[in-house]
């Protein structure tokens, strides 16, 4: 997997070791997932072909060809237009049957231009960062009193890199003076739709977010308090708590999402 994905596995289940999809589990390693197991969200590239109408140049001057009644000549030409998609995979521990041949995919690995790589991470950690001995349980920790960021020493550059993207998401959430969150608020970590993010029971001041921190609001059902919580951008009414990501979400037309049982806000 890319870095990026092997991050997000990474903030989503930090004990996974040996991942792959749905299908490649069943038909090549003969394993089926367990029920009631929910899925590790990644990025998938889904391109698609679109046709467009473009003006046809010169060759030599690359000025547009003008027809006999001075119009500009266009032709349709073909574009690949880059998309992704969301998926689902599972580690090995989310599964059942016949044992491991081989290694699918794991957690470990170098990364290119490493070095390069923690440092742009560095500088963009609104605290210290340093690698350093810890217990074998702890990949990385980010202290509030004293803010700084630990990474465990001797991992792999991998799950360095990915503690550290993960420590960085909670300094984020947790710097209460940036956000505005005042003291007598209760606060803690969530995840929501599979993103570890950060609860608070009253309002934020929206306008003083730092960059890379996404504010939602949580409400229940003005006609009926049974009905499932939402999260949008902005309620006015009913107010139940905001929540704080380091990713957007991609709300609906509605505006909104429904918090279900089975997916959702987990404490």
């Amino acid at each position: 997997y890319s870095v990026n994905n092997t991050m997000l596995i990474y903030m989503q289940k930090p004990d996974a070791t040996l991942v792959a999809g749905y299908n490649k589990w069943k038909d090549q390693f003969e394993r089926h997932v367990k029920k009631g197991e929910h899925g590790i969200t990644i990025i998938a590239p889904t391109p698609y072909k679109k046709k467009i109408e473009e003006q046809k140049l010169d060759p030599d001057t690359k000025a547009p060809i003008l027809d006999k009644d001075g119009k500009i000549v266009t032709e349709e030409k073909e574009i690949e237009i880059p998309m992704f998609r969301p998926v689902k995979v599972f580690d090995v521990s989310q599964t059942d049957g016949k044992p491991l041949p081989e290694l699918a995919s794991s957690l470990s690995g170098t990364v290119e231009n490493y070095d390069v790589f923690m440092e742009a991470l560095r500088r963009s950690s609104p605290v210290p960062i340093t690698i350093e001995a810890m217990p074998d349980d702890t990949d990385g920790y980010f202290y509030i009193d004293n803010p700084r960021i630990s990474v465990r020493f001797g991992m792999s550059e991998v799950q360095t890199v990915s503690a550290s993207v993960h420590e960085i998401a909670h300094s984020k959430l947790h710097n209460r003076k940036k956000i505005q969150i005042a003291n007598d608020e209760q606060y803690q970590e969530i995840e929501l739709f599979e993103k570890p993010g950060l609860f608070s029971n009253g309002r934020i001041v929206r306008d003083n977010l730092p960059e890379g921190v996404y504010c939602y609001d949580l409400r229940g059902s003005d006609d009926d308090p049974g009905e499932p919580v939402s999260v949008e951008e902005k309620v006015q009414v009913n107010h139940a708590g905001s929540v704080l990501l380091t990713e957007p979400l991609e709300l609906p037309e509605t505006g909104y999402l429904m918090l279900t049982e089975e997916e959702g806000l987990n404490f």
